[in-house]
């Protein structure tokens, strides 16, 4: 029984999902996972087309060939992976944080489209043990 939008008997009622506002059962659950599918694509897309900009601009800077100078101890110090990654994470923050969101994010809702995918070829909804 749907209690928050349509006050009515749902088919396999499976939950009401606040991000879409909608109640999702046995009549609209395959577009909920089409749902889910697109959004993990769209975020690892995204991740993807950033650690190619990211790639791009170390390899047209030549980040790796560079060393760079440590104000702590006054030395110079040869690019390894750590210093390249603060250096991007210095100079390009936001996208830096866009793309970490856009990953992270993407492996939380593949794992929650693997679960409602497990889910839906043993038969059973959230609801159900």
């Amino acid at each position: 029984f749907d209690r928050i939008k349509y006050h009515y008997i749902v088919p396999r009622y499976d939950h009401f999902c606040g991000w879409t506002y909608n109640t999702y059962g046995e009549e609209n659950y395959r577009w909920f996972l089409m749902f889910l599918a697109q959004h993990v694509t769209m975020c690892f897309y995204g991740s993807y087309v950033s650690a190619l900009l990211f790639y791009d601009e170390i390899q047209q800077k030549k980040l790796f060939e560079l060393t760079f100078f440590d104000r702590a101890t006054g030395e110079t110090v040869k690019a390894g992976y750590l210093i390249v990654f603060q250096y991007l994470f210095a100079r390009r923050t936001l996208e830096a944080c866009v793309f970490t969101v856009m990953f992270v994010m993407g492996i939380a809702l593949a794992v929650f489209l693997g679960y409602h995918v497990y889910l839906t070829s043993v038969g059973q909804t959230t609801n159900e043990n």
